[in-house]
């Protein structure tokens, strides 16, 4: 069962809970913790994902990494296209709290961390 965030970007501008990404998520799509997330579909991969859909990166084994090096990220899923996912999502870089936006994370960037490659997110579960 995907978990669907109902109205995503009300939370645009705000920086909700510990300003890391699961907790966005937790709120907006009422996803449980992180423990209990397993790997759906590659989103890449769906023809037809509603928007509001929370995605994430996931290890190897199929749980969620928890892990502040780059492997690790929660975001809502808004759309897709060629180049990569548009997504809402916050984070926290060098202690400086990026509250909710919307960015395009690319497809086919091997170069960078697995966080910023659109081939890297499937669907929660």
């Amino acid at each position: 069962m995907a978990y669907l965030a109902r109205n995503p970007a009300s939370y645009v501008g705000q920086s909700i809970g510990t300003g890391h990404c699961v907790p966005y998520v937790q709120v907006a799509a009422n996803a449980p913790l992180t423990a209990n997330w397993k790997r759906g579909e590659r989103v890449k991969d769906i023809a037809e994902l509603a928007s509001g859909t929370a995605i994430a990166t996931f290890d190897a084994d199929g749980r969620y990494g928890s892990r502040k090096d780059g492997t690790s990220h929660a975001a809502i899923f808004i759309r897709k296209n060629e180049t990569g996912i548009v997504v809402l999502d916050q984070w926290i870089t060098n202690g400086v709290r990026k509250a909710v936006s919307e960015r395009l994370i690319r497809f086919n960037n091997t170069a960078a961390k697995k966080i910023n490659n659109g081939d890297e997110y499937y669907v929660i579960e």
